[in-house]
């Protein structure tokens, strides 16, 4: 709560600076975003007077700054998301100032998490929690440890350290060796929360898809962009995050899809079995209630 608080004061302080202050105090906090060029200004001259707020023409002579999209929380009608970048004018700059309060915060909270592992013994069933709940941590920061980042060879002999949607949806692409395509995306953005390496995934959709003969090698293209593209590879280069589980619940519709959640409706497993998968599983009695936010 006391984050929560400071977080909102914060905000309303920042709110109030000029454009120079707030430059000034990304500069200071060790941020620097590029200007675009005037030729980028003017290939996205049409969507930036789009998505100009306000009652006056937008000022051609404005400074136009380059943010990464993942630093900037303004909504869609007020920026212009290009390659990875958002385009957004210097009048609207200071509102970028909370999502940096956020992110420092958040990594705060997560090297306190990384300096927990690193000093703690886990057992199997503390290290199944653990992985769960480091999947958000992990999808918006590259470590610089191998120790935390999931070799994807080792796939079958780790398996149990996923959450369950994760191991059912995996079973099941081991039992029919193709997904379809929601449940594809689901599949890549957990291995990308986990920071699996995308050459890997790669491979290993390969091996189940062509080399088992469900996926003929000529249509494999389109599968293999989708997984770059989930990883931040190809297209629009947006690193695509691991969302709240409910996400994925609450948009499966199309027939054949598979959000892997054993609470959910959708799911394959009857509610009667559930006890015994997860304790087939090794999950832990008192640990059972956290499959509900993994």
């Amino acid at each position: 709560m006391l984050q929560v608080q400071e977080q909102a004061l914060f905000e309303w302080q920042v709110l109030t600076y000029e454009i120079p202050q707030a430059l000034e105090f990304i500069e200071k906090n060790g941020h620097k975003f590029l200007e675009a060029t005037p030729q980028e200004v003017e290939d996205l001259r049409y969507e930036l007077d789009i998505h100009h707020c306000g009652d006056n023409p937008r000022d051609p002579s404005e400074t136009i700054y380059k943010v990464p999209w993942n630093k900037a929380p303004i909504s869609d009608q007020d920026i212009v998301l290009h390659h990875g970048f958002c385009y957004i004018r210097a009048s609207e700059i200071k509102r970028v100032l909370p999502s940096l309060y956020y992110s420092h915060m958040l990594n705060a909270r997560n090297n306190d998490i990384y300096e927990i592992v690193d000093n703690t013994a886990l057992d199997e069933d503390q290290t199944i929690i653990l992985r769960s709940s480091l999947v958000m941590a992990l999808e918006r920061k590259h470590l610089s440890t191998n120790r935390l980042k999931f070799n994807m060879d080792k796939i079958a002999s780790e398996i149990w350290m996923f959450p369950p949607c994760f191991r059912l949806i995996h079973d099941h692409l081991n039992d029919v060796h193709h997904l379809k395509h929601f449940s594809r995306m689901q599949y890549y953005d957990i291995l990308h929360g986990v920071n699996a390496d995308c050459a890997k995934v790669e491979r290993y959709m390969y091996s189940q898809f062509v080399e088992q003969g469900r996926v003929p090698l000529k249509k494999y293209g389109s599968y293999k962009y989708f997984i770059e593209h989930r990883f931040g590879k190809r297209g629009s280069c947006i690193e695509y995050s691991t969302p709240d589980c409910r996400v994925y619940a609450q948009t499966v519709k199309n027939q054949g899809e598979c959000n892997g959640c054993p609470f959910s409706k959708n799911s394959a497993i009857d509610i009667e079995e559930l006890g015994a998968k997860l304790t087939e599983w090794n999950c832990p009695d008192d640990g059972r209630f956290f499959s509900n936010f993994i």
